[in-house]
């Protein structure tokens, strides 16, 4: 199975204020976050957190109950099940 999205690629990055202006823009932009009040995306704007992954790092594990919410902002997500089979 192939993950797709409809959502378009963000811009790169490539001047301090736009990685820092990242949760914002990403809490403005993706459709699940549209409910939200302003009062509460500024508080989960303070919660956001970005991580930087290497090649092979994972993210969850089969089976395994993930802990917070992970938005890929960049790169390629490869999801496979036990035993390397890719979904």
């Amino acid at each position: 199975m192939r993950l797709t999205s409809s959502l378009a690629p963000l811009p790169i990055l490539d001047t301090p204020s736009a990685a820092r202006d990242l949760p914002r823009r990403l809490l403005n932009l993706l459709p699940i976050f549209a409910p939200l009040s302003e009062e509460e995306r500024v508080a989960l704007e303070r919660k956001m957190k970005r991580r930087t992954y290497k090649a092979g790092d994972a993210l969850a594990r089969q089976d395994s109950v993930a802990s917070r919410l992970s938005i890929l902002s960049a790169g390629v997500l490869i999801a496979t099940r036990k035993h390397g089979a890719a979904i």
